[in-house]
């Protein structure tokens, strides 16, 4: 079957380079330009960023014209219904993407263009050898890798919207294991609820009704929800709720993805009350706006999500005053609101950072690691928040079991260096006792790097002379490399006995490492 599977897709494709960038040449050059150098690509992941950053910023402000050269330019076969996408990415689609993706808008924003640019490039590599119209992909795109034909389901929306019957009837066969070459896939039901159509909407409550015992038809269904119009989506959920299609794993999974829950099948009552809710607050924008303004918490961070389903920007502007608030679950309900929107700002996370109680700092001070420093954080800012967490980490819920986490005290410490910058190293001797053994190897490695450059001062001498004694060995031996780098004073040779020995020690074992790297370099 295989086999004919790809007999089938292969009698659709032609050669589609030279004739693609005979066209991408032809575009103005502020079009051409990002557009060809995201199209040569590369293998450096930092700059195919910048190339698909260019690309978003294009489509941000780009005018239905450029947007109609555009399709053109990637989509002859169906450059109109292609613009088309291209607009409702920009002004009706949801922008998130990936796994924990939400049904949140933000039309004209920027996200939203960031949306759109993964969509045509994606959309392009699945059809860019099929020089077919849609009607074709209607049928055939179940014939694809799921990962292909993903981005069709947005492209035969917009078709299905745009009134093309034959395509909605290819769609309904398929979705009636009526047609002789379709397949069902996740093309079919992101197409019915991703159009405009309230008969495409019907359809596809009736597959979910339908499904039955047919786990995974479900989660083929309920994993497209997040891309339907806000109205197809609250009949979604009340269909859900009055059918009590809770029952079902798939459903459950599903649900807390949308409104970014974290419970199980034990928990189904607790659920039930919050799609409820949300329910009640996507029939009445209003009552969720009040929620938000004087609610608790949990009513707050619903009414939030359910905002974000017409308009995130705006319910951003209503959850940031929420950081302030004096219950910290509903400062909690709005952080989470903002993360998952990706519209928590850094002058946001300064404010988290400072906040009173941990669990809420802790959402900023994560921000930053011993791998990857931050440019949000001051040294000193970081270093106050990491000496008011407890040396051992706790939990302790606020607005939902899952969240209140508070990290020990070591794991920030360890970050600190990351933040020193220009700083003298002895701005970390205070804390050099609790850090862990990866925290201290890492100062070591940076005071690795400046012996390298420069001669170490005294203090800084005397920092690692203290890391030398350290009762982990990977320290100390860490400590001796680095001091293959330089000789000491006498005067730092005065101490204790057992220290001075150390260090004799370590410099005796310094030098024959000098000599043996010398003698490696020699040979």
């Amino acid at each position: 079957m295989s086999g004919d599977v790809q007999d089938l897709l292969r009698a659709g494709q032609q050669p589609w380079k030279a004739a693609f960038e005979a066209r991408l040449a032809s575009l103005p050059t502020e079009l051409a330009g990002p557009l060809g150098a995201l199209h040569q690509g590369g293998s450096d992941p930092q700059v195919r960023e910048r190339h698909e950053q260019a690309v978003t910023d294009l489509l941000h402000t780009s005018t239905p014209e450029v947007r109609q050269l555009i399709a053109a330019t990637f989509f002859p076969q169906f450059p109109d219904v292609a613009a088309r996408t291209l607009d409702a990415l920009l002004t009706r689609h949801p922008y998130p993407q990936g796994y924990a993706r939400r049904a949140f808008r933000a039309p004209g924003h920027r996200l939203a263009a960031a949306h759109a640019q993964a969509w045509l490039w994606q959309t392009w590599h699945t059809t860019r050898e099929y020089p077919q119209p849609t009607e074709w992909f209607a049928v055939h795109a179940g014939l694809l890798n799921p990962w292909e034909s993903h981005g069709l389901g947005l492209l035969l929306g917009q078709a299905i919207s745009d009134g093309n019957e034959e395509v909605y009837q290819i769609l309904r066969d398929t979705a009636g294991t009526q047609h002789p070459v379709a397949r069902m896939g996740r093309h079919v039901p992101g197409a019915l609820l991703s159009s405009t159509r309230g008969d495409a909407w019907t359809l596809a409550e009736g597959l979910l009704l339908a499904a039955q015992r047919q786990e995974g038809l479900r989660q083929v269904i309920l994993e497209t929800v997040d891309e339907a119009s806000p109205d197809a989506f609250t009949r979604l959920l009340r269909l859900i709720l009055n059918e009590d299609l809770l029952r079902f794993a798939a459903t459950l999974r599903a649900a807390c993805v949308w409104f970014g829950l974290n419970y199980d099948v034990t928990d189904l009552r607790a659920v039930r009350a919050h799609l409820t809710q949300a329910l009640a607050y996507l029939d009445d924008p209003a009552a969720a706006r009040a929620a938000v303004t004087t609610g608790a918490g949990v009513d707050a961070y619903l009414a939030l999500f359910t905002l974000a389903m017409r308009d995130a920007v705006p319910a951003a502007d209503l959850a940031r005053p929420l950081l302030g608030d004096a219950d910290p679950a509903r400062r909690m309900a709005a952080a989470q609101y903002l993360m998952a929107a990706e519209l928590l700002t850094d002058d946001d996370r300064r404010t988290l950072l400072r906040d009173p109680d941990l669990r809420l700092a802790a959402l900023a001070g994560s921000a930053v690691t011993r791998w990857a420093g931050s440019d949000l954080f001051t040294f000193e800012a970081f270093e106050t928040y990491a000496l008011r967490l407890p040396e051992a980490a706790r939990h302790e819920p606020v607005l939902f079991p899952w969240l209140g986490h508070v990290p020990p005290r070591e794991t920030a410490l360890d970050a600190l260096p990351t933040l020193r910058g220009d700083r003298p190293f002895t701005v970390l001797a205070p804390h050099l006792n609790s850090m862990s053994v990866y925290g201290k190897t890492a100062v070591l490695r940076a005071l690795g790097e400046q012996a390298k450059a420069a001669p170490l001062d005294a203090p800084t001498r005397a920092l690692l002379l203290t890391l030398l004694q350290d009762r982990h060995s990977s320290v100390s031996q860490e400590a001796v490399t680095v001091m293959a780098h330089f000789t000491p004073d006498p005067a730092e040779l005065v101490g204790p006995q057992d220290s001075v020995e150390c260090f004799y020690a370590a410099f005796w074992c310094a030098g024959t490492l000098k000599r043996s790297n010398s003698s490696t370099v020699q040979g």
